[in-house]
């Protein structure tokens, strides 16, 4: 019954959690949009016939929902990393990724070096509830690799060696194909959007992974990503 609250998107977790805390039923998911409305409504229902197990799930979102920096953010692509603090001021990138893993540093000092501003000067914002809603707000939304997923570190690795275009290539297909997997059991127009959005040929590895014969675990680890 938790794996089902597990493979809900960030926003999902939070209505969720606000229902599991307000006591409200699984038809309330109604207020999402397809295919989260149809996670989060089993999601709840999984949960409906156990008040332990909405304990259980209850305390568990809360506890990350409420979490400065999500599980495992070292583990994050530096890119998105990158992504989630470009454009922020100098004195606020240095106050938030004090004290968070020194993978998380490494990108905010390459980041600063590009400016030209000094890594190593200290961020006078203090600690405290504000600042960890800033780091909720920039990070709140990233998630590690699942474990063995396409571009996980052993696989990453061996990309390493591909040719700059080639890379790029790559990437995209795998990312169109996580994305088609994710999608896989969406009405066609929804997947024909994502297909049409895509373009070729990102569009080809998309509509054949959601197509293709998946299994539960895949398509849940597919939407985390």
């Amino acid at each position: 019954m938790i794996s089902a609250v597990e493979a809900l998107a960030v926003d999902e977790r939070g209505l969720a959690l606000g229902l599991l805390v307000s006591g409200g039923g699984a038809d309330a998911a109604g207020c999402l949009a397809d295919p989260g409305r149809e996670r989060c409504r089993a999601a709840l229902e999984a949960l409906a016939a156990s008040e332990e197990a909405r304990a259980t799930a209850r305390a568990a979102l809360a506890a990350e929902l409420s979490a400065p920096v999500p599980a495992g953010l070292e583990e994050v692509h530096p890119g998105w990393i990158r992504g989630a603090l470009e454009g922020e001021p100098v004195a606020l990138v240095r106050a938030v990724v004090r004290g968070l893993p020194p993978e998380v540093g490494r990108v905010a000092d390459e980041l600063l070096r590009g400016r030209g501003a000094a890594p190593g000067a200290l961020a006078r914002l203090p600690e405290g509830p504000g600042l960890d809603g800033l780091r909720r707000t920039l990070f709140g939304n990233l998630a590690p690799m699942p474990p063995g997923a396409p571009g996980s570190m052993p696989r990453a690795r061996a990309l390493c060696a591909l040719p700059r275009a080639a890379l790029v290539d790559e990437v995209d297909r795998r990312g169109a194909a996580a994305l088609g997997l994710a999608l896989a059991g969406a009405p066609d127009a929804v997947v024909a959007r994502a297909a049409a959005a895509a373009g070729e040929p990102a569009a080809r590895a998309l509509l054949a992974a959601a197509k293709g014969p998946s299994t539960p675990d895949a398509r849940a680890a597919a939407r985390a990503l």
